[in-house]
């Protein structure tokens, strides 16, 4: 007789429930399907330029809708973190970023190193957002790893000026080579 007042009681409460959780398996699966997509759309581009605008108008539309419109850094993170997954270059700095601001250092180290392979000579616009995510890393108290000391030291050994502020400890970009 308890089972079934229980069963009574509860079993709309239960439905309701694995309603709203299938509800939340479809949405998450049609987001990934969708971010796959235009991560693809990316890739199968035929040249580097073409690959670059379609790029900016993918980052364009991610970025509006889930930093602007939503206001859901996680999302645009993990859309960030799947491009970067599936080898989109510009990709990786803000994976990178976003797993140092996470405090997730290992994975951000890592991405780094991706973001670093990614170009025979690194441009001045990515060798920034590596010193910056070393500069946070030091800041939240952590000591410099020897991964993070061979990205600084292929950095000056491409040319590159960096520069150790001996008041903080912050690694800068002083000269670049041209």
């Amino acid at each position: 007789m308890t089972r079934l007042e229980y069963r009574k009681k509860y079993t709309k409460k239960i439905n309701d429930l694995k309603y709203i959780i299938d509800n939340e398996k479809i949405d998450l699966i049609q987001k990934n399907n969708m971010m796959d997509r235009d991560i693809q759309r990316v890739l199968d581009c035929k040249n580097e330029k073409e690959r670059k605008e379609k790029w900016c108008d993918t980052l364009k539309i991610y970025m509006d809708r889930y930093l602007k419109i939503e206001k859901n850094y996680d999302c645009y993170g993990e859309f960030m973190i799947r491009a970067s997954d599936l080898g989109i270059k510009e990709a990786h700095n803000m994976a990178a970023t976003y797993y140092f601001l996470k405090k997730n250092y290992i994975e951000g180290e890592r991405r780094l190193y991706l973001m670093y392979a990614s170009y025979e000579v690194l441009p001045v616009n990515i060798i920034q957002p590596i010193l910056e995510n070393i500069n946070k890393y030091l800041y939240d108290g952590n000591e410099l790893t020897s991964g993070m000391n061979n990205l600084i030291t292929s950095i000056i050994q491409q040319g590159n000026e960096v520069e150790k502020k001996e008041e903080d400890g912050q690694y800068l970009l002083t000269k670049n080579k041209k």
